[in-house]
Formats: C-alpha cells, sequence, structure tokens
C-alpha cells in the first residue's frame, strides 16, 4: 500500500528578487515551520495564508523598535537644524517646511502601526 503523504515530485522555479523578499516576509509571517508546507499551501492550496497573530504581532514589535530608532534619529536631526537655524543658516519658512514634513511622516508612521495592529484584531 503507498502512502499517500509521501511527497514525490521535486517542483523548481525562479522568481524576481523583489518577489523572494515579499514571499520570504510572508513565510515569516505564516508561522509555519517548513518553507515547503508553506509554498504547497500557497500554491496548491487555496492561495491565500492567514498569518498567525503571534508571528505578526512579533514582526510590528520589531518594526515599532525601528519606528523608535527613527524617531530619534530624526529628534537628533532635528536639534541641529534647530541650533544652525539661531545661527542663521536657515530660513523660517525652511525650518517650518522641515517640521511640517516630520510631522506628517511621524503622523502616517503611526496610523500605518495602528492600522496593522486592527487587522491582526480580526485574524485574532
Amino acid at each position: 500500500m503507498k502512502n499517500e503523504n509521501h511527497l514525490g515530485k521535486r517542483v523548481q522555479f525562479y522568481v524576481h528578487p523583489k518577489e523572494y523578499e515579499t514571499l520570504m516576509m510572508e513565510f515569516e509571517a505564516s508561522g509555519y515551520g517548513s518553507l515547503s508546507a508553506f509554498l504547497r499551501k500557497k500554491i496548491v492550496g487555496n492561495g491565500i495564508i492567514i498569518p498567525q497573530p503571534k508571528a505578526l504581532l512579533h514582526m510590528l514589535d520589531k518594526l515599532g523598535l525601528e519606528q523608535s530608532r527613527i524617531g530619534n534619529n530624526i529628534n537628533q536631526i532635528a536639534k541641529k537644524v534647530h541650533a544652525y537655524d539661531k545661527e542663521g543658516h536657515f530660513s523660517s519658512d525652511t525650518l517650518d517646511q522641515f517640521n511640517r514634513t516630520m510631522h506628517s511622516y511621524l503622523k502616517a508612521l503611526n496610523e500605518l502601526s495602528m492600522a496593522y495592529r486592527r487587522l491582526i484584531r480580526k485574524f485574532s
């Protein structure tokens, strides 16, 4: 009697580096322990893999840490810009534009993080 679960055929294919990067991110978020099982599910299954919330939350925590580091860098840049501004190196318009741009960036980053968390709660 032949084992129905035996995987006997090998399939190879190539992907673009960006596709590979996306595939690996999806694999990490999926919580699957095996890349082969993940790819079989993605290719032969229905193609939709709902990530495990814990894996996504872990990835979001890593993104949050990066956001914090970026925020610290932005604060350091802002301090330098303000110091140069006091010395007359920047026009007030330039400084105002810088502040508006940074505020918009940080707001968008926060909204993105919140959207990810809402999405994860729907899967939980």
